[in-house]
C-alpha cells in the first residue's frame, strides 16, 4: 500500500499554505513558522494582511485560541523579520504601519469575538458554551459544564492583550492591568484571610 501525499504550497496571494482560508489555515501558519528559525519566511506582508482580514471577519471562532493565535502569528512574523537584520527593516515598517491603520477594526472585532466566551462571574470558557474538559491530554474540568476555566481566562485576560501589543509593535506602551490600588487590595485580602 502506498501512502498518497498531497503537495502543500504557499499561496503567494494570501501567504497561507494550501488553498483554504479558514481557522486551520491560520493555525497552520503558526505551526509552519517554527520551520523558519533559520530562514526568512516568504510572503510575510501577505500573511500579516490575510491574518488581519481574518481577524475582522464577522465569523465567530469555535474556541478562544483562534483569536490568540492570529495575533500571536503576526508577532511571530515580526520576530522572523528581526532575526534577519537591517535588510528587512523596510518590510517590517510597512507591516507595522499597515497593521496600525487596521488596528481599530481588529480590536473591535476581537472584543466581539471573545465576548461569547465570557462568563457572568468574569472568567472565560474555552468554548462559548462550556469549559474544556481535557487540556494537554489531562482532565481539566467536569465535562460539559458551562463555566470558565483557567486556560481560557488566561488567554482572554492577558494572552491576547500581550499578543496585540506585540503584533502592533507597541509593547513599550503596555498599560499595566493592575496598579497600586489592586496591589494594596490583594494584600488586604491576604491579611484578612490570615487573621481569621
Amino acid at each position: 500500500m502506498t501512502e498518497r501525499r498531497t503537495k502543500c504550497i504557499q499561496d503567494p496571494k494570501t501567504g497561507l499554505w494550501g488553498k483554504k482560508r479558514d481557522y486551520d489555515a491560520i493555525n497552520a501558519v503558526l505551526k509552519i513558522n517554527a520551520v523558519y528559525n533559520k530562514a526568512p519566511m516568504p510572503n510575510r506582508f501577505k500573511i500579516a494582511m490575510t491574518i488581519m482580514d481574518f481577524i475582522t471577519l464577522d465569523e465567530l471562532y469555535p474556541h478562544v485560541t483562534c483569536q490568540y493565535n492570529t495575533f500571536f502569528e503576526v508577532k511571530n512574523i515580526l520576530n522572523n523579520i528581526d532575526r534577519f537584520g537591517e535588510e528587512f527593516k523596510g518590510e517590517r515598517e510597512k507591516i507595522v504601519s499597515t497593521l496600525l491603520l487596521r488596528a481599530p477594526d481588529a480590536l473591535r472585532a476581537t472584543i466581539k469575538k471573545i465576548r461569547p466566551f465570557k462568563k457572568s462571574q468574569g472568567s472565560f470558557s474555552y468554548f462559548p458554551d462550556r469549559s474544556s474538559e481535557i487540556s494537554q491530554g489531562a482532565s481539566a474540568a467536569v465535562p460539559n459544564t458551562p463555566e470558565g476555566d483557567v486556560n481560557a481566562t488566561g488567554i482572554c485576560s492577558s494572552g491576547i492583550i500581550g499578543n496585540i501589543y506585540a503584533a502592533l509593535d507597541l509593547t513599550e506602551y503596555t498599560v499595566p492591568r493592575f496598579g497600586k490600588a489592586e496591589y494594596n487590595r490583594f494584600f488586604e485580602i491576604l491579611d484578612q484571610k490570615r487573621n481569621k
